[in-house]
């Protein structure tokens, strides 16, 4: 993937944040760096740093799709009232398991709990 200053602004912008943020507030935030930059370009550049590995995708059951730029083996939960997104570190390593039970090869996964936080269920 060649150089591009607006996709080294929207991963770093990815890097600085744990909030797991959306299309628009990476857009919004862009903007303060690259004021000319399209939501357009940020939705496009977010779609090639997925397939280059260097972020994910956090699937959730709400409209705008999430991106973590925390590529290291982890989980999160969402929680389904506020919208929060949590990591978890958790040590389970699924791929060994689906290769110990089935003899399958894992070129990856995603695990996604879905819940209400601690905060909602205050």
């Amino acid at each position: 993937m060649r150089y591009s200053r607006q996709r080294d602004c929207i991963l770093d912008i990815l890097k600085s944040t744990k909030s797991h943020p959306d299309a628009n507030s990476v857009y919004l935030k862009a903007r303060e760096e690259i004021p000319n930059i399209s939501l357009g370009t940020v939705y496009r550049n977010l779609k090639a740093l997925e397939e280059n590995g260097e972020i994910t995708r956090v699937p959730t059951p709400f409209p705008m799709e999430r991106y973590d730029a925390d590529i290291s083996n982890h989980y999160h939960y969402v929680c389904l009232k506020c919208g929060d997104i949590i990591d978890l570190n958790m040590n389970i390593n699924l791929s060994g398991e689906l290769l110990k039970q089935t003899g399958l090869l894992s070129e990856g996964h995603k695990l996604v709990y879905y819940g209400v936080c601690n905060n909602c269920k205050k």
